[in-house]
């Protein structure tokens, strides 16, 4: 594994989105529906969501963070990361114990169930987790 970045770099500090998140897929033909292409297309984003959407030649996919936790397709939980990082190293700590997905070079998605793990994980790696719904 590599050596972790300086103690004081941004991308140590890291911050659990209180909101969960579902991810949609599409076929890579199909129509992506009206409302999230209202979603995308708002000057500011609906109650300050994020949503994300990536078309491959395999399907698209929308991350979306949801308003309402009893969503029951809201299965994820977001980490965002402050700073620029190698994403090798967190994939590392985190596939030890943990299935994730990434989304980009900012946020990671991880399992609802397994943010507990993963924020522990990350916590002895010496990674530091802020307050709030920093976005």
């Amino acid at each position: 594994m590599p050596p972790p970045p300086p103690a004081d770099h941004p991308s140590f500090r890291l911050c659990m989105l209180e909101r969960p998140f579902k991810v949609v897929q599409l076929k890579p033909d199909e129509a992506i529906p009206e409302t999230y292409m209202r979603m995308l297309t708002e000057r500011a984003p609906a109650e300050g969501r994020f949503i994300s959407l990536t078309r491959t030649n395999e399907e698209v996919s929308i991350v979306l963070e949801c308003s309402n936790a009893e969503e029951t397709d809201a299965v994820w939980r977001c980490i965002k990361i402050a700073g620029p990082m190698d994403f090798g190293r967190l994939r590392a700590i985190l596939s030890k114990r943990l299935s994730i997905s990434i989304g980009n070079t900012d946020y990671v998605l991880v399992p609802k169930e397994s943010a507990d793990g993963a924020v522990d994980a990350l916590t002895q790696d010496g990674w530091e987790f802020v307050q709030g719904n920093q976005q």
